[in-house]
């Protein structure tokens, strides 16, 4: 399942991204003019009822395998005057709520003055709305791990960070699925840290058999590499299968002295690109090229799970 708020999209728009990402049903919340908007996708396998919508909220009920639970998507009202309407719908739909319950998304408020850095201080009354609703609520943090100040801020008073996104869960969630945890991912074409949430790890058992990477046909000296052993003409490769078998295994010395690991080039990019926005003399061009540089690295690690999800 994925969430996604702002999207400032028209709905035709949200469900083309939806279809080209993979996923079968969705729910739309339209934008209003040319702010907000909201969305949940999720694949068939999945079975969700979705109990009420709004601007700021997707409340919805999820079954999968042996998971049941209710979902809140949240967004957070920019404006601080206008967050406790939301904060009131929380607290009205708990009255009623039996069963696992977990919130997720930007809720644009935080706890206290702990999870901000920079900016001015606030009064602890103006966390007072926030922090009633999650003890009515019966909600806690999940465990997490990255970097929980997930929202970065260049203001006029300097570089702001605060923890905006969260994923909550009530008593009876952190009793049923004890080992779900929230990742704070890597900021990339957003001033937001993507999350993820996993409910359970699944043990996945490596395999050894040999793929062929289709993100090397875009490198010209891998191609010329192939080229020069498929088209030896020593007596010993002559062979159809001898000859697969050398360029396999030229295929993986090649990957090996090129490093050519998409994995490691979006960890470097991300920590680049993490840098750069905490660091206000560093150039608006400069940030859009790591980011180009990130998608690119993105594209190529699908490109390699995409050629893997095919051969299991």
């Amino acid at each position: 399942m994925l969430f996604l708020m702002e999207t400032k999209q028209s709905d035709d728009y949200v469900r083309d991204v939806g279809v080209q990402l993979g996923y079968d049903q969705m729910k739309i919340v339209s934008p209003q003019g040319l702010s907000g908007g909201l969305v949940v996708f999720w694949k068939n396998f999945v079975s969700v009822s979705c109990i009420s919508f709004d601007s700021r909220l997707i409340d919805i009920h999820v079954e999968y395998k042996a998971f049941q639970f209710y979902l809140s998507c949240v967004y957070g009202h920019p404006i601080p005057s206008q967050r406790n309407h939301l904060w009131e719908k929380l607290q009205r739909i708990a009255v009623h709520r039996l069963g696992p319950w977990m919130m997720c998304g930007d809720f644009n408020e935080i706890l206290s003055n702990a999870e901000k850095k920079g900016g001015r201080i606030r009064s602890e009354s103006s966390f007072r709305n926030f922090r009633l609703m999650m003890e009515t609520c019966d909600m806690q943090d999940i465990r997490s791990k990255g970097n929980p100040f997930n929202w970065v801020g260049n203001t006029r008073s300097g570089i702001v960070e605060c923890c905006l996104d969260r994923v909550l869960a009530n008593s009876e969630w952190r009793r049923l699925y004890p080992a779900s945890e929230t990742k704070f991912l890597d900021i990339a074409e957003s001033d937001h840290r993507p999350l993820l949430v996993i409910i359970e790890y699944e043990e996945r058992i490596k395999r050894g058999q040999f793929q062929y990477d289709k993100r090397l046909c875009q490198e010209e000296d891998f191609v010329e590499t192939v080229r020069h052993f498929w088209k030896h003409k020593s007596s010993h490769i002559q062979d159809f299968s001898v000859k697969l078998k050398v360029c396999r295994t030229e295929m993986a010395k090649w990957k090996r002295r090129h490093r050519f690991n998409s994995v490691e080039d979006i960890q470097t990019i991300r920590t680049q690109l993490d840098r750069a926005l905490r660091d206000p003399t560093v150039a608006a061009w400069e940030i859009r090229s790591l980011r180009a540089n990130l998608n690119k690295a993105y594209h190529n690690e699908e490109v390699f799970w995409h050629v893997k999800s095919r051969n299991k």
